[in-house]
């Protein structure tokens, strides 16, 4: 029987484009032959772990942009769906690798909220996330309201996402 590992996602908000799905960083997700033993899995995790399906949490939210259309939007813990993945190769699957945080100030006049946005494409690095900062990539708005600004690189604070955010 064939593996599957599930991995979290979401569906671009941006509508007119068909994107592929965002995948949500989440590390040494598990390997399992049907989404039933995935259940069980669950009821079995030791006290302190967090199980994927535990994950994310009510309430939980995240601003996410979209790497194929570059838009940026807010998906909240109801919006996450589990992608069932077949496995190829042996080894764990991390869905971490290529996410990356932006952090920055809206540099909007009178107006410097704290933005925080995720982005997940494969093969990116901090270069590339620099790089689709310094074009015209980025659409839609920031969790203040405002466009997304025309920054210096230098007031962009950027980080490998390793674990679930939080």
């Amino acid at each position: 029987m064939e593996q599957i590992i599930l991995v979290p996602s979401v569906h671009c908000k941006h509508g007119w484009l068909e994107c592929p799905l965002i995948v949500l960083p989440f590390p040494n997700l598990k390997t399992v032959t049907t989404y039933d033993e995935f259940e069980t899995e669950q009821e079995a995790t030791p006290e302190g772990e967090t199980h994927p399906l535990d994950w994310p949490p009510d309430g939980w939210k995240a601003w996410f942009v979209c790497s194929e259309c570059g838009f940026v939007s807010e998906y909240l813990w109801w919006e996450v769906g589990w992608l069932e993945v077949p496995k190829s190769a042996p080894g764990k699957f991390h869905s971490s690798i290529d996410c990356f945080c932006i952090e920055f100030l809206c540099g909007q006049k009178n107006c410097k909220a704290p933005t925080k946005l995720h982005i997940q494409r494969n093969r990116l690095d901090e270069a590339g996330v620099r790089g689709l900062l310094s074009e015209p990539f980025f659409i839609g708005s920031l969790p203040c309201g405002h466009d997304f600004p025309s920054l210096p690189l230098s007031e962009y604070k950027i980080h490998k996402v390793i674990g679930p955010i939080g």
